[in-house]
């Protein structure tokens, strides 16, 4: 009785190791950890990117959570879990905010000059307008994402996001993006 009783507490000990590890594994859902990254610093950084991207736009472009022209709403942008379950409190997070681009001419125009920007920033580019497709996506040093998509109707829309942070580096996690992003 002593020997399977030590056999089934040693397999449910296996199995806690091996899910704790699994967890870890997962608890970014897949994107890059900054250990020394605070929500601060992720917030400010990726607006930042933002305000230098639509800089490159024709005058006047701005970046908006309502497109005037479209009944779609971008949602608040603000901080987020980077793992996809509920069976982590406190975990790590990120900043992540959406816009459409308005006023910024032709969004086909608009999207190469973005992967131009970006490759001008020395930023790892995936175009897929070169396969005929409607995005792109450009990827920092410091694993900081923007990603630019035309829509289905011919508009643009750009979004950011920071690598993640742990939890404990957050301070003020309820703060949002602001609605609107001008050109600098």
């Amino acid at each position: 009785m002593t020997l399977s009783y030590r056999r089934v507490l040693a397999a449910l000990s296996t199995a806690a190791v091996l899910s704790t590890a699994a967890l870890a594994c997962s608890t970014s859902g897949g994107k890059s950890m900054n250990e020394s990254l605070t929500s601060e610093l992720s917030m400010n950084r990726t607006i930042e990117y933002l305000e230098q991207s639509v800089s490159a736009l024709p005058a006047g472009a701005r970046l908006d959570r309502v497109h005037p022209e479209l009944q779609a709403d971008m949602t608040f942008g603000g901080f987020k879990p980077c793992y996809d379950s509920n069976a982590v409190v406190d975990g790590p997070e990120y900043f992540g905010a959406g816009y459409w681009v308005v006023d910024g001419g032709d969004g086909q125009a608009g999207l190469k000059t973005l992967v131009a920007r970006w490759q001008e920033w020395g930023w790892t580019v995936d175009d897929a307008t070169v396969d005929g497709g409607n995005s792109a996506r450009g990827t920092s040093s410091d694993d900081y994402l923007l990603s630019a998509k035309i829509s289905s109707n011919g508009f643009l829309s750009l979004t950011g996001s920071s690598p993640c942070f742990p939890f404990e580096n957050g301070t003020d996690l309820d703060a949002q993006a602001p609605g609107v992003i001008e050109q600098p």
